[in-house]
């Protein structure tokens, strides 16, 4: 295959895979992100991509001539390359939240890290080793895929905000974003003191002066049993 055209879509399919990963997060949330957030987390996901896809290319021209011999499909192997770097990069924690579901002994980074290594590992060496054939075919696929991924979020997230705008509208989602009215009730009876209120000083005043009565009383009375007991001796 010629390092012309149909190779360049296909590094251009790779970029979009790690757009369905930005645009897959933001049609699931409908609502909660604006259109410029999207677009500045968008941007920054194809710059990341579009780095390791310039690394990919540069370390593969590098050892061309050592691995494959010929230079003829050097840019066949880049985009099978660049796309399993991306897929560790964007697909890494979906794939582990999805096999929580599944079993979370699947889902541990213990086991999914070796298994993912060693199928990246077969994934590298097939493909080093792969016919021309073989990578014209691969690219073919990744091209259908990557529009495939890249298109179903997309839909999504545009239907989505057509729903929203045509709701946002309507005399029900008007009638909810009226602000209820809300009227304080009165007060249906004296508070009640607490326990732990520290008493005022009209109660202290009040409570020495019963103390003091009581007392001056049980004084006079016993004064008065004194006296009846000393008339009779």
């Amino acid at each position: 295959m010629s390092p012309g055209g149909g190779d360049r879509s296909a590094l251009a399919a790779t970029l979009l895979f790690a757009a369905s990963l930005v645009l897959g997060v933001a049609a699931a949330s409908p609502g909660q992100f604006e259109l410029r957030d999207v677009a500045v987390v968008l941007g920054a996901m194809l710059a990341v991509a579009a780095m390791i896809l310039v690394a990919t290319l540069v370390v593969v021209r590098m050892l061309a001539r050592r691995v494959r011999g010929r230079d003829a499909s050097v840019s066949a192997l880049v985009a099978p390359l660049a796309t399993l770097a991306i897929g560790w990069l964007c697909f890494y924690v979906p794939l582990q939240d999805a096999l929580v579901h599944v079993s979370w002994r699947l889902s541990r980074n213990g086991v999914l890290v070796p298994v993912g290594a060693i199928v990246t590992a077969a994934a590298v060496v097939w493909l080093v080793r792969a016919s021309a054939e073989q990578l014209g075919a691969v690219n073919r696929f990744l091209r259908a895929a990557g529009l495939f991924v890249v298109a179903l979020p997309a839909a999504q997230l545009f239907l989505g905000r057509v729903r929203g705008a045509s709701g946002a509208h309507s005399p029900f989602a008007a009638a909810l974003a009226r602000p209820v009215p809300v009227h304080a009730a009165a007060p249906r009876g004296p508070k009640r003191a607490s326990c732990w209120a520290k008493p005022s000083r009209r109660r202290l005043t009040t409570r020495a002066c019963c103390c003091g009565w009581r007392s001056s009383r049980n004084a006079r009375a016993r004064s008065r049993r004194r006296r009846r007991c000393g008339g009779r001796s």
